[in-house]
């Protein structure tokens, strides 16, 4: 029986044994794997009379630093042998707070660099160090979730400020704490911390403990149970399934709250109306002046809304529909512009236009001729105009006038000079009649040997055609070619 109860004992004492954390272990936060320690409360202390070493109070190892803030400006620092904490991202640490007011009183003071956390790899202050101030630590806690009493304090490698020369991390010999005299600081407020480590952290986790949703008809938020703190405070259309449903209702899938459409709401609906009406008008040939007034009163409308309703509205995309009205206008305005710069040219493509639209009227000598020279001045204008003035004659019908002006004068055959009867370009001849009989055609006197040929002075080329010409000039470069290779 002893055996037995014994042995039942012995189990009971390895599970306790269990449960307990080891000496040194940190009990209220998790760490990531990779660690490395610049903590040791035994060794190489400086300036004790400006601070305790706490060996009863600490939260684990042999003890803590304790300040009293209203003792004035003072430092705790230590040197140690150089440890390598490459791939380390962030310095973590315990901070006891014995009143909540001491961030509010930290928080206000002057942000000097140097009063704060600093590392060193020179084993010295003010070398080669990387700072954190006191000032930004409490800022740090005040937007989390803080507590009197130990707080965790996270802060990235990145965040901290390097001073005095390049900071080896391969290398880090030296911590230092320091801190101010502060007046406004009650006499009997302490601070004090434990347990400084380097770690591979890459995200630091929430502080806080979220309670139930709550929520009005545009927002959802909740509080944390621990501070009692308000966050997590969104716009439900920030949670919707597709984003922007605004002419529609939706469940919001943050808080599962059932949204009515936006554009339905007495506030919002004629803005909103407004706006996609603006907006619908871009696409289209809208007048200038008119479009400026309408645009300019929404965005005097826009002014008078809060903050949250603006982001309300951005949420939906009606900010970057105003947006687009806006750049809508500049762009008809520069377009105006560039037309106006350019009021001879299109009166002369216009004339041009009609022209080829009457052309079986007015297939004039002369109109023939303007035309030309039309096609060929205005195309030499449009060769040297920017890109810019290029596309606004494009898009609206003036170089497409230009290129059908083009095509046709090469097609059609010029009218007879001189004349100013219409005439159909390529008229076919009209075949002689019966009552009016050909007259025959006169045979031509032969040469006398006097009177050379036109045909030997000019050469074979005058009597053959261009074709044939082509063909005796290949076949003399054959022949040249044959003649060298032999």
């Amino acid at each position: 029986m002893k055996r037995v109860l014994a042995s039942i004992l012995m189990t009971v004492v390895i599970l306790l044994s269990l449960l307990v954390p080891a000496a040194g272990e940190m009990i209220e936060y998790d760490y990531p794997r990779n660690t490395v320690s610049l903590w040791n409360a035994d060794e190489n202390w400086t300036n004790p009379g400006s601070y305790v070493m706490d060996t009863e109070n600490q939260l684990e190892g042999e003890g803590c630093v304790s300040i009293n803030l209203k003792k004035g400006a003072s430092i705790a620092s230590r040197s140690f042998d150089p440890v390598d904490a490459t791939g380390m991202l962030a310095l973590e640490f315990d901070m006891y707070i014995s009143d909540l007011a001491i961030l509010d009183c930290l928080s206000n003071m002057h942000d000097v660099n140097g009063v704060g956390v600093q590392i060193s790899s020179e084993g010295d202050a003010y070398k080669n160090e990387k700072n954190y101030t006191l000032t930004k630590i409490a800022r740090s806690l005040k937007n989390g979730c803080p507590k009197v009493g130990w707080n965790h304090v996270i802060v990235f490698l990145d965040d901290m400020v390097e001073h005095y020369g390049p900071f080896d991390i391969s290398h880090i010999n030296y911590l230092r704490l320091s801190w101010i005299n502060e007046e406004s600081c009650d006499p009997n407020w302490i601070l004090k911390f434990d347990n400084f480590v380097l770690t591979d952290r890459e995200v630091a986790p929430d502080p806080h403990t979220p309670g139930e949703w709550q929520y009005d008809e545009n927002k959802h938020w909740r509080y944390c149970t621990e501070c009692d703190k308000k966050i997590d405070e969104t716009f439900h259309s920030e949670h919707s399934h597709p984003p922007y449903v605004y002419d529609r209702e939706f469940t919001c899938y943050a808080c599962k709250q059932v949204c009515g459409p936006l554009n339905e709401r007495g506030k919002y609906a004629n803005f909103i109306q407004q706006v996609k009406h603006l907006r619908e008008l871009s696409e289209d040939d809208f007048d200038l002046e008119r479009m400026k007034e309408q645009y300019n009163a929404l965005i005097s409308e826009w002014g008078t809304l809060a903050e949250d309703e603006h982001k309300l509205l951005m949420a939906g995309g009606y900010e970057m529909m105003l947006e687009i009205v806006e750049r809508a206008i500049d762009v008809r305005e520069e377009e105006l512009s560039i037309l106006s710069k350019h009021e001879s040219l299109i009166a002369e493509l216009t004339w041009l236009k009609n022209f080829l639209q009457e052309a079986d009227s007015d297939w004039t000598w002369e109109n023939w001729q303007r035309a030309c020279d039309i096609a060929s001045g205005t195309r030499a204008t449009i060769d040297d105009m920017t890109r810019s003035e290029t596309k606004v004659l494009s898009k609206y019908g003036y170089i497409a006038i230009l290129e059908e002006a083009e095509d046709r004068l090469i097609i059609y055959d010029p009218p007879p000079q001189g004349t100013d009867d219409p005439m159909e370009p390529d008229e076919p001849n009209e075949p002689n009649t019966p009552d009016e009989p050909s007259t025959p055609e006169q045979p031509e006197p032969p040469l006398t040997p006097e009177q050379p040929n036109e045909t030997e002075k000019q050469g074979c080329s005058a009597v053959l055609p261009v074709g044939a010409s082509a063909l005796v000039a290949m076949i003399a470069v054959a022949g040249f070619t044959m003649r060298k290779k032999k």
